[in-house]
C-alpha cells in the first residue's frame, strides 16, 4: 500500500491493483488448495521435507507473473515502482479514466 501511495500515479496504480484483487484472490484460493494437496500427496508418498519444498517451489514457479509479483516475499511487490512497467504489461486491459 505504501508503494501505491508514494507513487507519482496514485490513481492509476490504485485502479490497476483494485481491478486485479478479485483475480488474485481466486488464483490464491486455488493455489492454496493445490498447495495443501501437494503436501498431503507427498507426505503420504513418504517424501522428505526437502522433496516437499522442491515440489512446492516448482508449483509456485508455474503460477502467473501477476500472482508471483503479488506474493513477493521481498520488498518489491505488485505496486513497487520497479515493477510498474511489468504491472502495466500484465494489466493491459485497464483503462485510466482519470486523465
Amino acid at each position: 500500500m505504501e508503494d501505491i501511495l508514494s507513487s507519482l500515479n496514485v490513481e492509476e496504480m490504485h485502479g490497476r491493483v483494485s481491478r486485479e484483487i478479485s483475480h488474485f484472490n481466486k488464483e490464491a484460493e486455488q493455489f492454496h488448495k493445490q498447495e495443501l494437496a501437494i503436501i498431503k500427496r507427498v507426505e503420504e508418498g513418504g517424501k522428505s521435507a526437502k522433496e516437499i519444498m522442491t515440489d512446492l517451489v516448482t508449483f509456485r514457479d508455474k503460477q502467473s507473473e501477476l500472482f508471483k509479483m503479488a506474493t513477493s516475499l521481498g520488498s518489491k511487490n505488485l505496486a513497487h515502482p520497479d515493477n510498474y512497467h511489468k504491472f502495466v504489461e500484465y494489466t493491459a486491459d485497464y483503462i485510466n479514466v482519470h486523465i
